[in-house]
């Protein structure tokens, strides 16, 4: 059987078809490992290491997951709450941002979340001599946003405003990138907005980065399939 992997993409709407998806894959892995006899235990075991997601031009945090918490909330995304714009500021998301790289708030990552299925998050390890330590599980969830992206938002937390943009940002090793603003492929200079994501390096490094992920899996039978080498 031929390698399969897939990444998911998703834009605005999109993104949450996409991320729904992926969702209950997670939750057929949870479910084969809780004991629910309804769930066949490889259903998600084989395919969920095999799925990555890009999303950009994302309002699952900052819109979704408030208006509808049971199905894109912070506890089934794996992210950081957010609280409503402001309507009588100049930046909406004023008192939202985080104040330094330190404050930047990583959840607890519950199973069956979205994260705790792609990964991307930190988890307690045992270092050296007892010492547990976070430690940054590979993620396969990117997202891709800006500023003059009059929609699309972070998904993990709001970063700090003076580091966003920079390779050294807080969000970077959470996947969790700021694209580019300005369009150079174009006759003409042109700023970007919520549209043409995958005109920007960021969106073709994202693709490099999880494609290398999933072109170094292993072949794998799927079940019921047949064997891995045909």
């Amino acid at each position: 059987m031929k390698r399969v992997s897939a990444i998911k993409r998703g834009r605005r709407r999109t993104s949450t078809n996409a991320t729904a998806t992926v969702a209950l894959l997670g939750t057929l892995l949870l479910g084969a490992g809780c004991g629910d006899d309804t769930v066949e235990p490889a259903s998600g075991e084989w395919m969920l290491p095999r799925v990555a997601l890009v999303t950009y031009g994302c309002q699952l945090r900052a819109y979704f997951g408030r208006f509808f918490p049971e199905l894109y909330g912070p506890a089934v995304l794996g992210v950081s709450p957010a609280a409503s714009a402001s309507l009588f500021r100049a930046d909406p998301w004023a008192g939202q941002w985080a104040r330094d790289a330190d404050s930047v708030a990583i959840p607890e990552v519950l199973p069956g979340s979205l994260r705790w299925a792609l990964g991307g998050h930190r988890v307690h390890g045992s270092g050296q001599g007892g010492d547990k330590a976070l430690a940054l599980v590979p993620g396969r969830w990117v997202n891709l946003w800006r500023l003059t992206d009059y929609l699309g938002m972070p998904v993990v937390a709001m970063p700090p405003q003076d580091v966003m943009a920079v390779p050294a940002s807080p969000m970077a090793p959470l996947l969790d990138w700021y694209a580019e603003e300005v369009d150079y492929t174009a006759y003409l200079l042109a700023v970007l907005t919520h549209s043409d994501y995958p005109r920007t390096a960021e969106y073709a490094a994202a693709l490099t980065l999880l494609v290398g992920q999933l072109g170094g899996l292993p072949r794998t039978q799927a079940p019921g399939g047949p064997p891995a080498d045909q």
